[in-house]
């Protein structure tokens, strides 16, 4: 049986992965983090909530087309596991360059993890703006 701390350590692995997978543009590779399902969710802002993996994948394939470079990075990172549920708390900053423009967010996020087959798997991505610009609210 692994410890409580190991459990930790392998949710934040599957949400770094989960955020190269973004960072990369890899649909491939979301397939492998997100769990098949309809049971997911995911909730950009701006966007009607996505309903089952399906769904989200059209999401993330037209954010894709859209955007020429992508960077993420997470922070602020906090985990609560509970049997086979892990929820997955931080701070993300996103900056895209859709035709010439940059675009860049602060977002708070949090991230739903089922464990199936002794892999966690992402279920829910929910992420919502900070204020434009780092300040209070980003602490």
């Amino acid at each position: 049986m692994r410890s409580c701390t190991a459990e930790v350590e392998f949710v934040e692995e599957a949400n770094l992965h989960y955020y190269q997978a973004v960072a990369a543009q890899s649909l491939p590779d979301l397939d492998d983090i997100w769990l098949p399902s309809e049971a997911c969710r995911c909730l950009l802002p701006g966007w009607p909530l996505l309903y089952g993996w399906s769904s989200i994948r059209r999401g993330w394939q037209a954010l894709f087309d859209c955007t020429r470079e992508l960077s993420v990075s997470v922070d602020r990172v906090t985990v609560q596991i509970e049997g086979d549920r892990a929820w997955l708390n931080c701070r993300e900053r996103m900056q895209r360059v859709v035709d010439i423009h940059c675009r860049q967010n602060w977002l708070r996020v949090a991230n739903l993890f089922w464990k199936r087959q002794g892999r966690w798997r992402l279920v829910l991505h929910h992420a919502a703006p900070l204020a434009a610009s780092p300040g209070r609210w980003l602490q």
